[in-house]
């Protein structure tokens, strides 16, 4: 079996620079997804997502799991890196969403706010939408510096986490990590998108993760061909505007590759 990665992250129309990054990596037998959303009101998180990132994927291609101690290890490393950089700390309140597989099994974990969504080789769809009260996520940053957490845990501390085809809502309070396990023999293609899906005003977020999961063909960088078309072209022609930063990071899982063309 081949695993295809890709990702992709666009500005978003009402912001002046873009804090969205996504980051997709095959490397030594190991893939890996990852996305991160900074925080519009902490400075410098355009910085500050991209150094999470990165972390992360430096972290997570030595381990063999996404650990509480391994996220430990990739907030302590980002805080190094933000220190030597002369950045606030708080240029790290971020999101961090990450899919890991390790030999037959998809490994997911979400820190803060965000959508995943997966195809299966049955045919039928799944989705889940996690969001915070007052738009205030829980950010792995928040675990390094107690103060800050005990005020998030004070002031914002909901959450909810809604399945996007039946409907069903979990609720829950807490800056919990929110963990999903799939199989790669049922799993067929794996998303994870910033909230920017749900900043495409009057569009309902189920139409937008139709049009961002139709994807043709696997070859090269296909999040990158579907998110470019969809802004330019299905966007244009329908009138919608992503108001946030929006970030995708897809994973395809194959037998054999595809010929078709996205173009």
């Amino acid at each position: 079996m081949t695993v295809q990665c890709d990702a992709f992250f666009a500005i978003g129309s009402t912001h002046d620079i873009c804090q969205d990054y996504a980051l997709a990596l095959n490397i030594s037998n190991r893939s890996l997804l990852i996305v991160s959303d900074g925080c519009s009101a902490s400075p410098s998180t355009d910085i500050g997502a991209r150094i999470l990132s990165r972390c992360a994927a430096q972290v997570l291609l030595e381990e063999c799991s996404i650990s509480d101690s391994v996220l430990q290890q990739i907030i302590e490393g980002a805080r190094k890196l933000a220190r030597l950089m002369s950045l606030p700390m708080t240029a790290l309140d971020c999101t961090l969403m990450i899919a890991l597989v390790q030999d037959e099994t998809i490994e997911v974990c979400i820190v803060g706010d965000g959508v995943l969504a997966c195809r299966h080789y049955d045919g039928h769809h799944q989705a889940w939408e996690i969001r915070y009260n007052n738009n205030a996520p829980a950010y792995l940053n928040y675990q390094a510096d107690p103060e800050r957490l005990q005020c998030f845990l004070d002031e914002h501390n909901g959450f909810c986490v809604e399945n996007l085809v039946d409907n069903s809502v979990v609720k829950g309070n807490g800056a919990d990590y929110h963990r999903f396990s799939f199989s790669t023999s049922e799993c067929q293609q794996l998303f994870l998108f910033s909230d920017g899906v749900s900043s495409f005003p009057g569009v309902p977020i189920s139409e937008v993760l139709t049009h961002l999961m139709s994807i043709k063909s696997t070859k090269g960088r296909f999040v990158l061909r579907r998110g470019r078309r969809f802004l330019r072209k299905t966007c244009r022609d329908n009138h919608w505007q992503n108001t946030d930063d929006l970030s995708i990071a897809g994973m395809h899982f194959e037998e054999e590759d595809s010929c078709e063309s996205d173009r």
